[in-house]
């Protein structure tokens, strides 16, 4: 577990933040759709810094990262096989985390804590974003179902150290869910041309290939495959509408 969390100084205390969010205390104007999960990460830089955290170490980050710190051996096991560094980067030379939450059984709809994985995450990204300053891109494979609360997501953005919004390149979204959909939609005439241009969605894993070598990616084969199902499912759905319509 990071003992320190870098950034040279600055506050304790996240600026805009007063109390525990642990707790859950905050003020709930601060939430929006943008603050859904890593999407957070693609809001305006310069408001992220004034209204997230300062240049030092937050206590809520230094709780987030207590939290990935005291994961049993099995549970960061577990983990390690759904949020990683991958060997691949970006045209700009930004290092790759995926992210692809499933069950504890491993199956790709099966039920996971959020919270603890997002924690795990932070734990691996830690003396990469934050430590070194360096740039990153997130992969984060959704199968239709992004797996947190709006509430927990805006707690685990207003959890992050300053970095994490200063060095993200872009956060790629795979087989994005609804709930996604809807704030791509939402937010389209709001926000800043910038969090277009860092938040890619992806109907299909193999769209990916346009902007990194996949085999450096490396995502598991099940979710290779399940670009197989989602095929399968929207002909299913085709033909069904076409019976409906002909009255066949």
């Amino acid at each position: 577990q990071p003992e320190d969390c870098g950034g040279g100084g600055g506050s304790n205390e996240a600026v805009g933040i007063e109390g525990d969010l642990e707790g859950g205390r905050g003020e709930a104007s601060y939430a929006n759709p943008e603050s859904n999960g890593f999407l957070g990460l693609l809001s305006c830089r310069r408001r992220a810094m004034r209204e997230v955290a300062a240049p030092g170490c937050s206590a809520a980050y230094r709780r987030l990262l207590r939290t990935g710190g005291s994961l049993q051996e099995a549970e960061r096991t577990q983990f390690s096989n759904m949020a990683w560094w991958s060997d691949a980067s970006t045209s700009d030379g930004a290092r790759v985390f995926v992210l692809v939450p499933r069950g504890l059984d491993g199956s790709i709809d099966g039920h996971v804590d959020m919270w603890r994985l997002l924690a795990y995450a932070a734990i691996e990204m830690h003396r990469h974003v934050v430590e070194e300053g360096r740039s990153y891109a997130v992969v984060w494979v959704q199968a239709g179902d992004h797996r947190i609360w709006s509430l927990s997501a805006w707690r685990f953005r207003r959890s992050l150290h300053a970095r994490y919004f200063e060095n993200v390149d872009a956060v790629h979204v795979v087989h994005p869910s609804w709930a996604v959909r809807f704030y791509e939609l939402a937010l389209w005439p709001v926000v800043e041309e910038s969090f277009w241009d860092r938040l890619i969605s992806h109907e299909r894993v193999e769209f990916l290939s346009t902007y990194f070598d996949m085999a450096a990616l490396a995502l598991p084969k099940d979710i290779v495959e399940f670009d197989s199902f989602l095929d399968k499912e929207s002909q299913l759905l085709t033909e069904q509408a076409a019976i409906l319509t002909t009255g066949a």
